[in-house]
């Protein structure tokens, strides 16, 4: 296998598609990642509140 044996397409349609695969399998943990990250804002607007 080699590189120049992919066309530029080729090789972002694969990269692309692992990607995605990638984002489905994250899907989770991002949500999770964001819930937490919104929990830490309003706990960190709270203590600028106070």
């Amino acid at each position: 296998w080699s590189a120049s044996s992919f066309s530029d397409g080729e090789v972002a349609s694969s990269s692309i598609m692992l990607y995605r695969r990638c984002l489905e399998l994250g899907e989770i943990l991002l949500i999770v990642q964001s819930e937490e990250a919104l929990v830490l804002e309003k706990i960190s607007e709270q203590e600028l509140l106070e």
